[in-house]
């Protein structure tokens, strides 16, 4: 129960917090993947002013990413540990994206892809 409440301890303040988050990091190496982490990012897809955003998550919990996640689009650097990334039917472009740092992430080419720049989906 000690992770609920460090979870719920970081979504309140997030929740208190007024003007915009451009940075957001989150290290639960020893916490296993569960729907907190989940709330927190469909909170902050919500203030869509998020930079930068870094998730690491322990050795034996692969965290999906919640749909909600794919609405940080203004993402520069996007660092992901222990993730996995899918989504299937919505098409999503990280346009402003410069950086990004993938490690021991579970994803497909097609998805990899859709993570590039502009240029590989001009119109």
């Amino acid at each position: 129960m000690i992770k609920c409440k460090v979870l719920h301890a970081i979504y309140t303040v997030l929740l208190l917090h007024h003007g915009p988050v451009l940075e957001f990091s989150l290290c639960v190496s020893q916490l296993p993947s569960c729907c907190e982490i989940d709330q927190i990012i469909l909170h902050l897809a919500k203030n869509t002013t998020v930079e930068k955003f870094s998730l690491f998550m322990g050795v034996s919990y692969n965290h999906k990413l919640p749909k909600s996640f794919f609405s940080l689009q203004k993402l520069t650097h996007l660092n992901l540990k222990n993730c996995a990334v899918e989504l299937q039917s919505t098409i999503f472009r990280f346009e402003r994206l410069t950086s990004l740092c993938f490690h021991n992430v579970s994803i497909t080419k097609k998805m990899l892809i859709s993570f590039n720049t502009q240029e590989l989906h001009s119109d």
